[in-house]
């Protein structure tokens, strides 16, 4: 019996590790369990931070400076829309973010949340955007994505109750102190070992 108490706490360690390597990503509110953002949003494979903000491309990306975008293609901007959708507009026990879009940073319309991803410059005074239509989902979930017609660089979307821009960076990586899932597994089965082998003694 002592083996398989054993055997059932080894699965239950490396299950919990299993999961801790592919947690969902950490959502961030402020005071008032307003979404401003979220940490370790998987794009393609990558982790990424994304932080809400209202204002202008030129005061939000240093004048609308492509080399201030996060993603430079259309098809990179439309996987980040699409994480976000699937991984942070979402309800859940932190908030109801698919359902009452005034929970969003930035937006205060009881009716719609457009985010701007922006990925690349259309002319000297207007940037190219992916948006993503986060609509009152008692009408069904508005999924789908915009191409807009280029923004002007100045539009600023403080101005308005249902636009934002999502602000993505990459990820920091996991500081050297916290121990990565694999060694933390590796720890688990040593320790494992060790305990069988008094058992056996035993």
């Amino acid at each position: 019996m002592k083996i398989v108490h054993f055997l059932r706490l080894l699965l239950a360690t490396c299950t919990f590790t299993i999961a801790q390597a592919n947690a969902a990503p950490v959502l961030l509110l402020d005071n008032q369990g307003v979404l401003t953002g979220a940490k370790n949003v998987e794009i393609a494979g990558s982790l990424y931070d994304v932080n809400f903000a209202t204002g202008s491309c030129n005061s939000l990306f240093n004048n609308c400076d492509p080399s201030a975008f996060t993603f430079r293609t259309e098809a990179t901007a439309r996987q980040a829309a699409q994480a976000l959708l699937d991984q942070v507009f979402i309800d859940g026990q932190a908030g109801q973010f698919d359902s009452v879009t005034s929970s969003i940073l930035g937006c205060t319309h009881e009716v719609a949340c457009i985010p701007y991803i922006p990925f690349a410059i259309w002319s000297m005074d207007a940037s190219h955007f992916v948006s993503i239509d986060v609509f009152n989902f008692s009408a069904g979930r508005g999924a789908d994505f915009v191409d807009l017609e280029p923004l002007p660089k100045w539009l600023d979307t403080a101005k308005f109750d249902y636009l934002n821009f999502a602000l993505f960076t990459r990820a920091a990586p996991v500081s050297s102190e916290v121990p990565e899932p694999g060694s933390m597994a590796l720890f688990s089965l040593a320790m494992a070992g060790l305990a069988f082998s008094r058992l056996r003694k035993a």
